[in-house]
Parts: structure tokens; C-alpha cells; sequence
């Protein structure tokens, strides 16, 4: 199988690769698959987490990542680097993953992910405060069929309708790198062609690697290259470090992101630009090439549409 990190390196790195990808996803597709953030709904210290084991038995279960632990601080969830973890499901019955996904949003909503030291601190519902200020409105009687009679004589407060149809997240299916090797029965390699080229002389300029841009990092590592992270100004020292335990983790390919040079950029193109082609001649005098610039991250990307093209290597500037 491949990802969208194999892809993206393979369209900078191995164009003929990149060019036996299919233009469509197949079908029928071998699995459904979700990614699902975990929202924390409270805050405290942790004692223990014990809804991620009740997860980790879930029929689609495939791996689980989270920075959380014994002793940690929770906080609430507010945007992706305040999410309690991550958890991957997949499994051939799209309907077994929509159930899972169901259940692990109802462990959030008890706030059964952790136990806490001390007690914690709960997250208020909006709505129930909104509801208090502006009530709902009232609508006849008979237009009630659950027998109660709230509410003045003939009328009754109207009341929310969901369909089990609009509430159903669609699946999104997820093709597998060749480092599964537990899904490797279920998914056929993609075979990569080798090529001639000498990748430890050559460096890749990756814009602010973080998160999933870690991911690319790795990959391009394991394929030989030698990688210069560079990092925006904007990007703090938290979202540096925000990386998946995948990119570690040695039984599956991973390991130390061992980058020839983390840099930051200059104050204009020209400088950052020189500051890279310095980077690129080693202790012993020998001069590398840079072959490709791409970013990692979203907040990377005007940087490395800007930079590819003055380093005269694929772009989009």
C-alpha cells in the first residue's frame, strides 16, 4: 500500500514511482478507516488512564498515540496540539469503525479517558447556558408524542430531531505504508523500483516538520537522504516538538530524526536561501546537492513555495 507521505516524497524524489500511483482510489476499497482526535473535556493531573484501555479492545483498534501519562497535566481540548492523543481505526465493515468512533466520542462525554489525582475540572456545555437565554420555542400539544406535558396547557417546548442518516460520518479509508508489517497480510506492497542515484550527497529542505510533517522527515531519512529542517518564525518550540510516536518507534522503521541542520529562516528569501547552499558543504569541504524544498506543515508552505523556486528545484511558486 502507500500514504499520502509516500506519495508526497515520491512526487519530489521518485517521479516515476509517483507516476504508477493510480489517478483514483480503488474500488471496492479493501477497508474503512478513521483517525479520530481525542478530545479532552476536563483537566487535572492524571492518576491513570484507563479509557484508553477499553479503546485499545475496540474491533478496529490499530494504534493509539499520546503525549498524556501518569503524573501529566491534562488540559481542555481546544485545537489539534491540545488534543489528549490520537487513535487509528480500521476495519473491513465500515459500520464496526462508525460504532467505534461513536464510542470513543461517549468516553469523552463521561470524561472516562482518565482518572485523576485531584478532582478535576469539567468543561461547561455551551448550549446549556445558551438554552437558558434563549429557550426554545413552543409548539402545540399534539405535535408531542412522548406523552409528557411540559410546559403552559396546549403548548409544549420544541424539541431537536436527528436522523441516524445525518449524523453518520462518512469512512475514510487509509492505504497502509510497507512499515505494517501486522497488516501486511491484508494489504499488498507497493514495490519501489531502485535508482541509481547516490541519496547520501543529496539533502531535501523540509519547512517546518511538525506533526505529520515529522512523518515525511522520517520517510525521507529511511530512503537515504540527508534532510536540513528548516523552521518558520512562527513556529514555537511546542510545535517543534510535536511529534508522533510512529516516527520513533524502531520496531517499525523509526528512530532519532537525525537531520544534517535545524535552521530557522533568515529575514528575507535571499538570506535564508544563502544560509541553506553554506549549510550544504560538509567538515571535509564536500559540497552536497539540494534536490527538493517542501513543506511539512500548513504554516510551511509560502515559505517553501517561495524558496523551491529560488533554489531552482520543483515548485509551486
Amino acid at each position: 500500500g502507500y500514504s499520502q507521505v509516500d506519495a508526497l516524497v515520491d512526487s519530489h524524489l521518485n517521479p516515476e514511482a509517483f507516476d504508477r500511483l493510480p489517478s483514483h482510489p480503488p474500488s471496492p476499497f479493501k477497508a474503512a478507516g478513521q483517525k479520530v482526535l481525542l478530545v479532552s473535556k476536563s483537566e487535572g493531573i492524571v492518576k491513570s488512564t484507563p479509557g484508553f484501555e477499553v479503546i485499545r479492545r475496540l474491533p478496529s483498534f490499530v494504534s493509539l498515540e499520546t503525549r498524556l501519562s501518569e503524573g501529566r497535566m491534562t488540559e481542555y481540548t481546544v485545537d489539534l496540539l491540545t488534543a489528549a492523543g490520537s487513535v487509528v481505526l480500521v476495519h473491513r465493515d465500515a459500520e464496526v469503525v462508525e460504532r467505534d468512533v461513536e464510542f470513543v466520542r461517549y468516553m469523552e462525554d463521561i470524561n472516562g479517558l482518565f482518572a485523576y489525582e485531584t478532582e478535576p475540572e469539567y468543561l461547561k456545555r455551551p448550549r446549556a447556558a445558551e438554552d437558558e437565554m434563549f429557550p426554545l420555542p413552543l409548539v402545540a400539544e399534539e405535535s408531542r408524542d412522548d406523552g409528557t406535558k411540559e410546559g403552559p396547557p396546549g403548548l409544549l417546548p420544541l424539541r431537536r430531531a436527528y436522523s441516524l442518516d445525518s449524523r453518520r460520518r462518512h469512512p475514510i479509508v487509509r492505504h497502509f505504508s510497507n512499515d505494517r508489517p501486522e497488516l501486511q497480510a491484508s494489504f499488498a506492497p507497493l514495490v519501489k523500483r531502485p535508482t541509481t542515484v547516490d541519496a547520501s550527497r543529496e539533502v531535501v529542505i523540509l519547512v517546518d516538520p511538525y506533526s505529520t510533517g515529522a512523518c515525511i522527515a522520517r520517510e525521507i531519512l529511511n530512503r537515504g537522504y540527508n534532510v536540513i529542517a528548516l523552521w518558520s518564525h512562527n513556529i514555537d518550540k511546542e510545535m517543534r516538538e510535536h511529534i508522533p510516536a510512529s516516527v520513533g518507534d524502531e520496531t517499525n522503521g523509526g528512530g532519532a530524526l537525525n537531520y544534517l541542520a535545524e535552521l530557522t529562516e533568515e529575514g528575507t528569501l535571499e538570506r535564508t536561501a544563502s544560509m541553506l547552499k553554506d549549510t550544504i558543504v560538509t567538515g571535509e569541504k564536500k559540497k552536497l546537492r539540494i534536490v527538493a524544498c517542501l513543506a511539512g506543515a500548513e504554516f510551511g508552505v509560502p515559505l517553501a513555495d517561495s524558496l523551491s523556486e529560488v533554489l531552482n528545484v520543483r515548485t509551486n511558486g
